[in-house]
């Protein structure tokens, strides 16, 4: 039994394998688009007698970190047969995956997990929560008219989305390229899209969605300021006479309910996405810390990437930061989850020392805090 990049060859298998495992039809709609994301990754495959397994896709891309572009390293389509649970197959193609993702320089890892305890144990924390919400009739938002610019309808295809999405692009958010962009207009085919511009003509804001038996469905809402936001709530608000209900979902980070009249609707909270830094020396060099000069000695623990795991001296001055392994026994104890989770802005200093995964005297849990901006992470994406 051996890990191997499976070719176009075993496509079938691996479709038929992600059939299985995710439970869609095995039919040509859903074998078209498994063709198409094919060609955007690299699978690895566990292969025994020419029968596969199980098997994770690698997806490479990049993300936002606090101003900051870094490659990425996106995990998907991670799937076992049942009778090939438990023997270990899926750790293997982990530590398969981070060890390519070392190679090829991509400093962080991002999964959509289905099991958060699972995925921890490999290094990988909460990078960001969802939230889905339904609201009823007379809990739309207020609808009134517009006192600057206008909303159009346009189609998917529409290039201004792009520059709405570059725009309002925050921590944690992907990069969107031209191949991710083709990847969205076959998601989102069918689905309606409202764009907002301002009174230069400048997109602002865009929304995408679908009214369907009486409910408005919100597939993505992205804005570039206050006053965007307000036209497409306003624009879902105007619905009113032809809906029971709105539904749909954000990251938690943007807490959209509080920008309505009516703010108890129905929501509920559930983990989305994970991250995981992979290199920590090159990504503590490229990261966007804050403040002034600095200086931390981070004790930093990683079962599962090795390079990680050791003593690092970090030094900020005139802008720069550089990263040292040593021996000091002083230093701030911190698994890799933890870091991940503090550096990706998931969590802060605070409430990691809280909770025991950080520990260090004061005077350096107070440097630690002082460096890291502490702008909540989104994720409206999926893979």
């Amino acid at each position: 039994m051996a890990i191997q990049t499976l070719t176009y060859d075993q496509f079938e298998q691996s479709f038929q394998l992600g059939s299985y495992a995710f439970q869609f039809d095995d039919n040509e709609t859903n074998r078209k688009r498994a063709q198409a994301a094919w060609k955007e990754g690299e699978t690895y495959g566990h292969m025994e007698e020419d029968q596969l397994l199980a098997k994770l896709t690698l997806l490479d891309l990049d993300v936002d970190i606090h101003g900051a572009i870094m490659p990425m390293g996106g995990i998907a389509g991670v799937a076992t047969y049942p009778e090939q649970r438990r023997k270990g197959l899926v750790r293997q193609l982990l530590v398969h995956a981070l060890s390519e993702m070392n190679k090829r320089g991509q400093l962080l890892s991002y999964l959509h997990p289905f099991s958060v305890g699972f995925y921890r144990k490999f290094g990988w924390e909460i990078l960001c929560e969802e939230v889905s919400f339904e609201m009823e009739r007379g809990q739309l938002p207020q609808p009134s008219l517009l006192s600057s610019g206008e909303i159009m309808r346009v189609d998917i295809t529409d290039t201004r989305l792009h520059r709405v999405y570059n725009q309002a692009r925050q921590n944690g958010m992907l990069v969107r390229d031209a191949k991710w962009w083709k990847g969205l207009e076959r998601k989102y085919e069918g689905k309606k899209v409202a764009l907002y511009v301002d009174d230069e003509r400048v997109p602002r804001a865009y929304l995408i969605y679908e009214v369907k038996k009486e409910e408005f469905q919100m597939e993505e809402l992205c804005y570039a300021h206050r006053e965007a936001l307000s036209a497409m709530l306003s624009f879902i608000g105007q619905h009113d006479s032809m809906i029971e209900k709105a539904t749909g979902t954000y990251t938690a980070g943007e807490a959209l309910h509080y920008y309505l009249a009516d703010p108890q609707i129905e929501l509920e909270i559930a983990p989305y996405f994970m991250g995981r830094i992979v290199n920590v020396v090159r990504f503590l060099e490229a990261y966007p810390f804050q403040g002034g000069d600095a200086a931390l000695t981070l004790r930093i623990h990683d079962d599962y990437a090795p390079w990680n795991n050791g003593i690092f001296h970090l030094k900020r001055e005139n802008g720069q930061t550089t990263v040292e392994q040593g021996e000091d026994e002083r230093g701030i104890d911190v698994s890799i989850q933890a870091l991940s989770a503090l550096l990706l802005g998931y969590q802060n200093v605070s409430f990691l020392e809280t909770a025991d995964e950080l520990k260090g005297n004061e005077a350096e849990l107070a440097t630690l805090s002082s460096i890291v901006p502490m702008e909540k992470p989104r994720f409206p994406d999926f893979f």
